[in-house]
């Protein structure tokens, strides 16, 4: 598997991946909005509360890699006045935490550049809007391959390249396990309500057969449950609501009503809403529960999807004692060995097996 993770906040919930939310005073906030949103219904907002502020949102890969793409929607929405001051939106970390390399653009101009700790490496060919048209989405897609000799970052804009630099590309370690979604600006001007919004957002290996390169232009797009699928084995807790794919269909999730079991191999499947259209061609598909342990020390599920008759189930994960979210991606079909198509996602069922 080379995908390594795709989010669009889809449910609603800043933490739908894991991640780190660090802020300097004052205080930055992060939220998920529902509207003018790039693709399917939220995105991932990052909002001042005045000036001279600094935050970042972290995710993190499971194991360091020597080179990744990553692709995300994003727009200023909002940066005040026209002061000459950079403004950080895209950082990358490496295995010690250092920052190894970092993206900005310009308050005024929208130009973008690559920083090496405080060394400009490059700049863009082609800009952000940022004061002429506040709120435009743009198509970010980068490629970084950290290395004091032999690096490389190569930045696409709106689908055109617009950086290409080979060189020292790391202020750390030659490895990249983490990736940050900034707002964060450089000289103490910014203002309240300055924002950075991102959506659509994957990351990708360089390995394998299958989003190994360039990620191109795509969304994140969230299909709920809409109806009992060919197994229906847990129990409804918390608030009735007369079947239990409506017990877990919210957007965002509820936890006043659930399902529930502490029988090994009880499982519920669930019918699923659509691909919406234009959708053509599908890279990677994503099963999402929300869930936590309720009998301590023994709790795992398997995430789990049916396509036609082969049902597929992810490694059991060990439940924690509060809520959050796990996820397990697949690239191609399991009954095929081949890509998911649009047919065959329509038909599929997705839930989670009790281990």
């Amino acid at each position: 598997m080379t995908r390594l993770m795709a989010c669009g906040w889809e449910t609603g919930h800043k933490d739908e991946i894991p991640n780190s939310f660090t802020t300097d005073a004052p205080v930055v906030t992060l939220s998920v909005l529902s509207s003018n949103v790039r693709n399917g219904t939220r995105a991932l907002q990052l909002v001042s509360t005045s000036g001279s502020y600094s935050a970042r949102y972290v995710w993190s890969i499971d194991v360091a890699k020597t080179e990744i793409w990553t692709r995300l929607g994003f727009k200023v929405e909002k940066v005040a006045g026209s002061n000459s001051t950079q403004v950080k939106f895209l950082a990358f970390y490496d295995s010690a935490g250092a920052e190894a390399l970092h993206l900005r653009y310009d308050h005024n101009t929208g130009i973008i550049s690559a920083v090496r700790g405080s060394t400009v490496v490059a700049t863009s060919s082609g800009a952000f809007s940022v004061q002429a048209a506040p709120g435009v989405w743009h198509l970010v897609e980068a490629r970084y391959k950290p290395s004091n000799a032999s690096g490389v970052l190569e930045l696409y804009l709106d689908g055109t390249q617009v950086i290409n630099f080979a060189g020292d590309a790391t202020n750390g370690l030659e490895d990249v396990l983490a990736l940050g979604l900034c707002l964060e600006e450089g000289s103490g001007i910014g203002s309240s309500g300055d924002a950075h919004v991102f959506d659509d957002w994957v990351v990708n290996d360089t390995a394998g057969a299958v989003n190994n390169g360039r990620p191109n232009n795509g969304a994140v797009l969230l299909l709920s449950p809409t109806g009992a699928g060919s197994s229906t084995q847990l129990t409804r807790g918390g608030t009735d609501s007369g079947a239990n794919w409506s017990q877990v269909e919210e957007v965002p999730p509820s936890d006043a009503d659930y399902v529930q079991s502490s029988t090994i191999a009880q499982r519920d499947l669930y019918a699923l809403a659509n691909m919406p259209g234009p959708a053509s061609v599908v890279h990677s598909v994503s099963v999402i529960a929300r869930a936590r342990e309720e009998i301590s020390g023994i709790g795992q599920i398997g995430l789990t999807r049916k396509s036609g008759a082969t049902i597929t189930e992810a490694a059991a994960v060990p439940l924690e004692s509060t809520y959050r979210f796990y996820n397990a991606l697949l690239e191609t079909n399991p009954e095929t060995a081949a890509a998911y198509t649009v047919a065959s996602i329509d038909a599929m069922e997705a839930g989670v097996t009790v281990r």
